[in-house]
C-alpha cells in the first residue's frame, strides 16, 4: 500500500500509523522510511499533519526507535534510522546533524580504505555535509579519498576550491593515463565539480579560471560545472568577459565560445557588461567582435537601451561593424519582441542600405510580431509597384511564411513567384 500510487498521502499515512505497533514496525521500517523521503514532513497539508501528529505521539514506537538507533553500530543503518528518527521528529536538526558527523568523520581518515569509500557512497544521499577542517588534506593527494568526497559532494567553498585547484594543475597525458593515481583522482574532481552546487564567486571564478586549460576536457568539465549554476555575481560575470576577450583557438572547446555561452547563461544585467561587449562588437579586432557578437546573441537582451546601442551601430557607415549588430539582431529575433519591431522599422524605413542589410541576414527568421508583421504588410501593399523600392528584392531576401504577408503579396501581384514556400490554395 505504501508504493501504491493510487493510494493518497493521507491514507498512506493511516496505514504507517495502524503500522507503528513494535510487533509490526521492524518489517514495515524500509518502506516507511521511504515514504518520508518521498514526502517531507513540511509539505503535509493540515489534514496529514493530524494523522502525522499522531504517529508523532506514539510513545512505544519512539521508544523502540530510538533504542534500534542507539544499538545499531553499522553506519549505514545507524545513518538511515536516524534519517527516519529525524523525519518523525524525535531527532532536531542539530542531533542529526551531530550523528552524521559522528558516523562520517572516523571513516575519513587518512588512508581512506576502499571499505570506508563504498560505506560513504551509501551514505551520500543523507544530507552529509562536511567542512575542509573534518578531514585530513592528505584525502586530496589519494584516488580513494577524492572518490569518498566525491561521493559526500560537500558544499564547503574551501573543499571545492581544491578540487579545481587539482584540475588546474593536470597535465597533458596525465588525464589519459586511466588506471594510475592521478587519472583517478582527476576524474573524480572533474566529478565532483560537475556534480556540485557551486555558488560561492571565489569558486565559481576558480572554475571559470579552468575555461583556459590547454586540456580541451578540462574546459569542458568548467563549463558544464558552471552551466549547472546560477552566476549572478558581478564578479564571475566580468571573469567571463575577460575570458571572452582571448584570441579564438580552432578546435572544439574554444574558450571564448565557452564563455559566449555562459554569459547568455548568466543574464547579466550590469551596465558595465554591456560596456565592455559594445566596445568588442565594433573593436578592430575580429575575434573580439566574433565573440561578442556570439555572447550578446546568447544572452539575447530585450531591454531598450541595449537594442537602441545595437540599432546604432546597425547604422554606421562602417559595414563591418554596421553587419555584426545585424548578426546579433538575427541571433536574437525569434523570441524577441523589441528585436524583431527595431528590424521591421528598418525592412519599410527609406533608408534602402539599411534595409538591404538587414533583408539579407535576416532570411532565416521569421517574424512573430504582429505589429511588426502589420508593418511590413502594409509596407508592400504600399510599395510593391514604386520604381526603386526595391521591396521585391527585400521580400526574396527576407523569404516570409507569415500568412498575412504572404496574403499581401498575392494580393497585389499574384504573379510574383514565391518559390521559397509552396502555397496552399
Amino acid at each position: 500500500t505504501l508504493y501504491s500510487n493510487a493510494s493518497t498521502t493521507l491514507s498512506k499515512l493511516t496505514t504507517i500509523r495502524d503500522l507503528f505497533q513494535p510487533d509490526d514496525l521492524f518489517a514495515a521500517l524500509p518502506a516507511i522510511e521511504d515514504f518520508f523521503k518521498e514526502n517531507p514532513v513540511r509539505q503535509f497539508t493540515p489534514v496529514e499533519r493530524e494523522v502525522f501528529e499522531g504517529i508523532k505521539g506514539n510513545l512505544r514506537a519512539k521508544k523502540f526507535l530510538t533504542d534500534l538507533l542507539a544499538s545499531l553500530k553499522t553506519p549505514v543503518l545507524k545513518v538511515q534510522i536516524a534519517g527516519l528518527v529525524h523525519q518523525l521528529e524525535w531527532l532536531t536538526d542539530e542531533e542529526y546533524r551531530e550523528l552524521l558527523y559522528s558516523q562520517v568523520k572516523p571513516l575519513l581518515k587518512h588512508p581512506v580504505t576502499f571499505e570506508n569509500t563504498d560505506i560513504l557512497c551509501r551514505l551520500n544521499r543523507n544530507n552529509v555535509d562536511i567542512k575542509i577542517t573534518d578531514i585530513d588534506v592528505r584525502l586530496f593527494r589519494s584516488a580513494e579519498g577524492t572518490r569518498a568526497l566525491r561521493c559526500l559532494t560537500p558544499t564547503d567553498p574551501e573543499i571545492q576550491l581544491k578540487f579545481a585547484e587539482i584540475l588546474k594543475k593536470m597535465k597533458p597525458g596525465q588525464e589519459t593515463s586511466a588506471g594510475s593515481n592521478a587519472y583517478d583522482i582527476y576524474q573524480n574532481a572533474a566529478s565532483f565539480l560537475r556534480e556540485s552546487d557551486l555558488v560561492d564567486s571565489r569558486v565559481q571564478i576558480a572554475v571559470v579560471d579552468l575555461l583556459k586549460h590547454p586540456l580541451e576536457e578540462i574546459r569542458y568539465h568548467a563549463f558544464y560545472s558552471l552551466k549547472r549554476n546560477p552566476i549572478l555575481d558581478l564578479k564571475v560575470q566580468l571573469a567571463l568577459l575577460e575570458i571572452l576577450k582571448t584570441p579564438r583557438i580552432q578546435e572544439s572547446g574554444d574558450p571564448a565560445g565557452l564563455s559566449a555561452d555562459l554569459l547568455g547563461h548568466a543574464q547579466p544585467k550590469d551596465p558595465a557588461i554591456f560596456s565592455e561587449l559594445f566596445v568588442m562588437l565594433q573593436s578592430a579586432n575580429e575575434d573580439q567582435a566574433s565573440a561578442a557578437v556570439n555572447a550578446l546573441g546568447d544572452i539575447n537582451p530585450k531591454d531598450p537601451e541595449t537594442l537602441s546601442k545595437l540599432t546604432e551601430i546597425l547604422q554606421d557607415n562602417d559595414r563591418h561593424r554596421a553587419y555584426r549588430a545585424v548578426t546579433v539582431f538575427r541571433l536574437i529575433a525569434k523570441n524577441n519582441t523589441g528585436a524583431q519591431r527595431v528590424l521591421a522599422e528598418f525592412l519599410v524605413g527609406s533608408n534602402r542600405e539599411v534595409a538591404d542589410r538587414v533583408a539579407s541576414d535576416f532570411w532565416n527568421n521569421e517574424l512573430t510580431d504582429e505589429e511588426s508583421i502589420s508593418k511590413v504588410a502594409a509596407f508592400i501593399r504600399k510599395e510593391w509597384n514604386n520604381a526603386g523600392s526595391h521591396v521585391q528584392w527585400t521580400i526574396r531576401q527576407l523569404r516570409p511564411k507569415s500568412p498575412k504577408i504572404l496574403e499581401a503579396i498575392r494580393d497585389i501581384d499574384p504573379k510574383f513567384e514565391i518559390d521559397w514556400i509552396r502555397l496552399e490554395q
